[in-house]
């Protein structure tokens, strides 16, 4: 019976979180902003755009910055194509451009572009509390943590 239930709970989960990853990839979210409404669709035209933008911005939460180098290892891309995407973003002010102790140039996330993150953070959080998705999930880990108790004998 539990697991029964607990595959329609997963099911009705995954077609939440498929809703909200089909709303992010359509650019569902509606911003004022020409800059950041041109970040958003920047980000949704390619897988690379969207990983350079999330790992630019990771260096800000991990307080270290990122070197041409590693970006091209993380993104598995040319050099010529980490530079078009530096390129098509800097005059935006999204990157902090900075050279460190052996004079290579470091790449992190402007305050511009991290507050453009932390909209999308509360524009997800509000359209996972929309979906039902939080409760969902609430519902799953109880059914998962309910203890096993035997069928009382007649």
């Amino acid at each position: 019976m539990n697991e029964q239930v607990l595959d329609e709970l997963f099911k009705k989960w995954a077609y939440s979180q498929l809703a909200i990853e089909i709303k992010a990839e359509e650019g569902g979210r509606v911003v004022s902003d020409p800059d950041e409404r041109f970040m958003i669709d920047w980000c949704i035209s390619t897988v690379n755009r969207r990983r350079f933008i999330a790992y630019i911005q990771r260096t800000v939460y991990e307080n270290r910055a990122l070197t041409a180098q590693e970006l091209v290892k993380l993104l598995r891309c040319s050099r010529r194509a980490l530079t078009t995407m530096i390129d098509e973003v800097e005059p935006l002010d999204l990157l902090v451009v900075s050279t460190n102790n052996k004079g290579v140039k470091t790449y992190k996330a402007s305050d511009k572009l991290m507050k453009y993150h932390m909209n999308y953070t509360k524009w997800l959080f509000r359209s996972a509390i929309n979906t039902g998705i939080r409760n969902t999930a609430t519902a799953i880990l109880e059914l998962e943590n309910l203890p096993a108790t035997p069928t009382p004998s007649v």
